[in-house]
């Protein structure tokens, strides 16, 4: 499915560049340089040519926002425009959000980045391998460090057909009325779909990360996100649950139709809508460009906000290395 906007928080990693907040251009921005009017060319022409249904776009570098752009609508049928703080289902973008917090429990020694995940979570003790049609022993532990970098042997169910995505479908694993709590005990029910560390594939690993973080925090997922990362950084925006004075910024989502875009279900935002127990550290939250912004800025700036150590350099170091040297790509990704 496909989102209303176009979001993009763009960086360049330069952690010694002082961050001043640029003041906000009201509407898109004009600019005399012939590469941000080439990039607002090819954003405009996917509003017009129906790709997407409206835009919001950033270019953040050496401490300062080079370029806004915004074009189309949030909601097509009510015809509200796309604006600077229109509110997004960021999905996947959900993830870096989440292995930050990890992190954060890492360097204060409650989480082990090569520990086994089942020293967090038992379930994950007696977890098979299907193999040949057959539940074998994997024979190698799936530690955290997997979790992080996706060579769990776990998967999605939706991005492939094999065996283990199907049951992870019948299942209902990512089914959004559940907690985390409830989504692992079922996990753990099915089999791996490789012994972890031989590939990389892309999976619910980062849904078990985030019960992992409950776990030792002691904290709900989102409570522990809110008080550790988006009250620190002022993201006022960031939400699994868009509140209801907010839902007018909300933008639409719409999937193709032949060769339209038309709103999706209601079904499939029902989650953003109204407060469900499955806070998703995979997918679940939702932002505005603003707001990802500041995170982004943290990360930029060597973990620091406003005088305050959100992460250490050590951990974003660790995370900015390539983990997947040795490691082989799944055939379906």
């Amino acid at each position: 499915m496909f989102s209303a906007s176009l979001a993009l928080a763009l960086a360049s990693f330069l952690p010694q560049a002082p961050v001043e907040q640029a003041a906000r251009p009201e509407g898109p921005a004009t600019t005399n340089d012939e590469r941000f009017a080439a990039f607002d060319g090819v954003l405009n022409e996917a509003v017009e040519g129906g790709a997407v249904v409206g835009h919001n776009a950033l270019i953040f570098q050496d401490g300062k926002v080079l370029y806004y752009g915004q074009s189309g609508q949030r909601d097509r049928a009510k015809g509200l425009p796309m604006e600077r703080d229109t509110i997004f289902r960021i999905y996947s973008m959900t993830k870096p959000i989440t292995s930050l917090a990890a992190m954060q429990l890492v360097e204060a020694g409650k989480i082990k980045l090569d520990e086994p995940v089942a020293t967090y979570l038992p379930g994950f003790a007696d977890i098979k391998l299907l193999r040949k049609g057959k539940l074998v022993d994997p024979r190698r532990d799936m530690t955290v460090r997997d979790l992080m970098r996706h060579t769990s042997g776990l998967t999605y169910g939706f991005f492939g057909k094999s065996a283990v995505d199907k049951m992870y479908l019948e299942k209902g694993i990512l089914v959004t009325d559940t907690s985390l709590e409830d989504m692992v005990s079922k996990l753990v029910e099915l089999p791996l779909q490789s012994k972890p560390r031989l590939r990389f594939h892309y999976s619910v690993s980062t849904d078990v990360l985030a019960r992992i973080i409950e776990v030792t925090s002691e904290e709900e997922f989102s409570a522990y996100l809110s008080k550790h990362i988006f009250e620190p950084l002022g993201m006022h925006d960031t939400f699994f649950t868009v509140p209801k004075d907010k839902l007018h910024r909300f933008a639409e989502m719409y999937k193709p139709v032949g060769e339209e875009l038309e709103p999706s279900p209601m079904r499939a935002s029902r989650h953003f809508l109204r407060k469900t127990g499955l806070h998703s550290g995979g997918g679940g939250l939702c932002s505005t460009i603003d707001d990802y912004l500041q995170f982004c800025q943290v990360l930029i700036q060597g973990g620091k906000h406003k005088g305050h150590q959100i992460i250490e350099q050590g951990s974003l170091d660790q995370m900015f290395t390539n983990q997947l040297e040795e490691v082989k790509y799944s055939a379906s990704w």
